[in-house]
Order: structure tokens, then C-alpha cells, then sequence
């Protein structure tokens, strides 16, 4: 299944995304937010598609989930366009009826960064977090993440982030009652994004997240 390739237009100006729903519709099937590395910026989707989970959603003959990924400009950081990313993701729930309490909120490197902020400030929004490759942000609201099942990926030889800063932070989230799985590759660098998103299991991990029931969720 190919993705289509659409533009979402704010005060901020245009926000280009990749956009594939689940290949047998269903009001059940959950939304999968992805937010993409610092490598990827620009104005050329097909960037986007080097790396998973884009690529694979592209590839998948069987996908079971609706998969968003926006591409940044070449000049902008995601801490510059947060509101147009919720902006973003309310209009896809709402043009294709996808139950808001099965968003899935993912990012890499940059856009893991991201994530962990986007989470932390809106911590009653997501279904689900995964971040790989990616800093904690200074400052962070530890005990909202602790609300958002979460699931942590890192390579053991990554040379911008050290494992034990993420390690860290995973001991903070658990100690203030989150659930939080960490997956460490020890061989891995920092482009571990084929191992996280398509070797792990990922895919029923995302096909168990709910908001609704996510204290009871297993992460």
C-alpha cells in the first residue's frame, strides 16, 4: 500500500505530510503520529520514506492502522510547529472518523525529542508514546509522561546520545509510576529505526494502545 501525500496549510505556513489508512477500514484501527529525524527536513516527502516506520507503513500490504508523518521546512524545528502537529492530527480524526483515544504519538532522533515534549505537555492526548534515538528535553514534566504508556529504543553504540542520559530518564518516568519498556540494541548506532519499528513487535504493541484504558494498559 502506497501513502498519499497531502499538505496541511497553517498561520505558520505549510506543513506537508504522508497519509495512509488501514487497509480494511475500521473505526478501531489506531493512528500512528510519526515525527521524523533533523536529516529530513526539506520539501521533498520522499525523505521520509528512507527510514521505518514510514517506509514500512508504505510497504505493508496488510497495514492496520491510519499512519501520519509530517515533513518539517528545512529551517524549522518541531518546537516550532507543535500546535500545527495537534492541529494536524485533530483534522485526520476528524475527516476519517478515527477515535481519538487510539493516537500513537512516535518520534526519531529530533522528532523523538519531540515527542517526549508534545507528551508531556499534553498528557491526557495520547494512546501511546515511542521514542528512538532521542534526548530527553531539559525540564520535562516527569510525572505527566508517567500517564502515557511508553516504549524506549536506543542503540548501545549511539555516538550523539549516550544510553545511560535515556536510562536515566526511563528510571524517572518508572519511579513516578509510568509504564515504560526500554529496549537497548547494545551493537546499535543511532539509526536503529528498522530494529525499533519493524523487528520488535512493535506493531502489537501499537494494536493494544487505548486512552481510555491506558492506566491498565500493558506497556
Amino acid at each position: 500500500m502506497s501513502l498519499e501525500r497531502h499538505r496541511f496549510t497553517t498561520a505558520r505556513g505549510p506543513l506537508p505530510y504522508l497519509y495512509g489508512g488501514p487497509a480494511e477500514p475500521s473505526p478501531a484501527a489506531p493512528l500512528l503520529v510519526f515525527l521524523h529525524g533533523g536529516r529530513d527536513r526539506g520539501d521533498d516527502l520522499d525523505l521520509l520514506l528512507r527510514w521505518s516506520p514510514p517506509k514500512q507503513a508504505a510497504a505493508s500490504v496488510d497495514r492496520a492502522y491510519h499512519f501520519v508523518a509530517p515533513q518539517l521546512p528545512s529551517d524549522q524545528a518541531w518546537t516550532d510547529r507543535p500546535g500545527d502537529v495537534l492541529a494536524l492530527v485533530d483534522a485526520l480524526i476528524d475527516t476519517h472518523r478515527i477515535d481519538a483515544g487510539r493516537t500513537v504519538l512516535a518520534g526519531f532522533s529530533l522528532g523523538a525529542a519531540a515527542a517526549w515534549q508534545l507528551a508531556a505537555d499534553h498528557p491526557d492526548r495520547f494512546a501511546g508514546l515511542v521514542v528512538a534515538s532521542g534526548r530527553v528535553p531539559d525540564g520535562i514534566a516527569v510525572d505527566a509522561l508517567a500517564r502515557t504508556p511508553t516504549w524506549v529504543f536506543h542503540g548501545g553504540l549511539d555516538d550523539k546520545l549516550p544510553h545511560a542520559d535515556v536510562e536515566r530518564h526511563v528510571a524517572a518516568v518508572r519511579a513516578a509510576g509510568g509504564h515504560v519498556n526500554y529496549t537497548l540494541y547494545p551493537q546499535g548506532n543511532h539509526f536503529i529505526s528498522e530494529q525499533a519499528f519493524v523487528d520488535s513487535g512493535f506493531a502489537p504493541w501499537l494494536a493494544r494502545r487505548h486512552r481510555r484504558a491506558a492506566h491498565h494498559a500493558e506497556a
